[in-house]
């Protein structure tokens, strides 16, 4: 009997090891697992940053677009005026049709702003 008792204490230790074998593996396993999902989301972020920075590049390129376009409005506007663009679409005999309905008048000027024809 002693023999039979022995032999159940062994096979009992023996699946104790079995058991602590398989709950470090699954620990082993969890453990690659969350290693492995940090190493992704690190990944992610630093693409996130770097498209950040990207994006912040361009808005600053669009930006300088922006104030080059502006500067170049102002530009021509300070060199064309109505009575010039008048005598250039006269003597070019370009046939435009109006926007407005002609009076027969000229625009009346915008206060503060100087045109090139005054000049």
């Amino acid at each position: 009997m002693t023999s039979r008792t022995h032999s159940k204490a062994d096979r009992l230790a023996e699946g104790d090891r079995t058991a602590a074998s398989s709950v470090a593996l699954k620990m082993a396993v969890v453990i690659v697992f969350l290693a492995l999902m940090g190493i992704a989301l690190l990944s992610m972020r630093q693409e996130r940053f770097d498209r950040m920075h990207a994006m912040s590049g361009h808005h600053g390129g669009i930006a300088r677009a922006r104030q080059d376009l502006w500067d170049m409005q102002s530009r021509i506007a300070s060199r064309v005026g109505p009575r010039s663009l008048h005598e250039v679409i006269e003597w070019s005999q370009i046939e435009l049709e109006p926007v407005t309905p002609l009076t027969g008048q000229m625009p009346p000027a915008i206060e503060g702003v100087e045109s090139a024809d005054a000049r």
